[in-house]
């Protein structure tokens, strides 16, 4: 359709031609919240995108146009310190389902953004989570890249997490993680070190 989002440090940007020419869909987002780390997009429902921000989340369900915080039970969006909202995440055949990956954790919502629950079960003291991926092929397995403890895998829909950090180098950042649908069990890491 050459519809593209981006998010950058000033907002969200859309182009409806592929890319040829932005405009700024910020109507609802301010301060942290112009700060947009991760976008997600419900592939059922166009028009619906989700967006982790400096210190909330925030949806549209009319193709950025305009925006509402979806925070409870997100510990989230108070006070002054930076909370980075570095990874969005839909459940493809669910996708009422959303996790978000945090400085603090990872957050689950099961009713599209309504209410959030706390995953962190299985990580070692403060996650400080910037990447997370989903298995398509097994929607209840997901990974997270973390600041300096590694990738760990939950198989459970993120109830428990466990290392998978083997063959890593210590205290790297995991900035991106990637799945290979052609192999299944295959994931690539990005990290800040060679």
């Amino acid at each position: 359709s050459g519809t593209v989002y981006a998010g950058t440090w000033g907002g969200v940007y859309k182009s409806t031609d592929g890319g040829a020419s932005w405009q700024a869909m910020n109507n609802g987002l301010s301060g942290y919240g112009l700060h947009t780390f991760a976008l997600a997009l419900n592939s059922t429902t166009p028009g619906t995108v989700y967006a982790g921000t400096g210190k909330e989340v925030y949806k549209s369900t009319d193709g950025g146009a305009s925006w509402q915080a979806m925070n409870n039970g997100l510990p989230l969006g108070l006070g002054s310190d930076y909370s980075y909202l570095n990874a969005v995440v839909l459940e493809p055949a669910a996708p009422r389902t959303v996790y978000v990956a945090a400085q603090d954790g990872v957050y689950k919502s099961t009713d599209r953004g309504v209410s959030w629950q706390t995953l962190n079960s299985g990580f070692s003291g403060r996650p400080w989570i910037f990447s997370l991926v989903l298995d398509r092929n097994s929607p209840e397995t997901l990974y997270a890249g973390t600041r300096s403890a590694g990738v760990y895998r939950t198989a459970d829909g993120g109830k428990s997490w466990q290392a998978m950090s083997s063959g890593l180098p210590s205290g790297v950042e995991i900035l991106a993680l990637a799945l290979d649908s052609s192999t299944p069990g295959t994931v690539y890491a990005g990290t800040d070190s060679n």
